[in-house]
């Protein structure tokens, strides 16, 4: 787990009124326009309505012995043996999968994949940073 998980978990944990927009800014390059912060606020308009996507990093196995590990096994030896063509793209910038060491493990593990695509100028969410670039690839991998 990457520092950048870790915090993000921690930060996560200590608070259940989980500021998305804030979270959504925080992992990215580029300053959002603020109607691009509210849009990711807009479904979550109290903590009742915050209560999966604050436990969604707590609920990523850390350990073997995790709740969630044995299907995270079992999704691991699915991509094993994906035939289907796929593209690994991660930003040079990211804290929480960092570059190029996430990538190359989802290289190593899916067959169809030739190498990692490095989004620069990206952070965590890279299609807010550099959404035209990921796209590129996208359609490099579709023709």
């Amino acid at each position: 787990m990457s520092k950048g998980f870790l915090a993000w978990r921690d930060f996560a944990q200590k608070n259940p009124d989980l500021p998305v927009g804030f979270v959504i800014q925080g992992a990215t390059a580029t300053e959002l326009p603020g109607d691009v912060v509210a849009a990711y606020d807009a479904p979550f308009p109290n903590p009742e309505s915050k209560a999966g996507a604050a436990q969604f990093p707590l609920i990523v196995p850390t350990t073997e012995d995790s709740v969630g590990a044995k299907e995270m096994r079992a999704i691991t030896n699915e991509l094993s043996r994906w035939n289907k063509p796929a593209l690994v793209a991660f930003s040079d910038l990211d804290p929480v999968f960092p570059y190029p060491r996430a990538g190359q493990v989802l290289c190593d593990l899916i067959p169809t994949v030739a190498e990692q695509v490095k989004i620069e100028g990206a952070s965590h969410f890279l299609q807010e940073d550099r959404g035209e670039r990921l796209a590129e690839e996208v359609l490099k991998l579709l023709s």
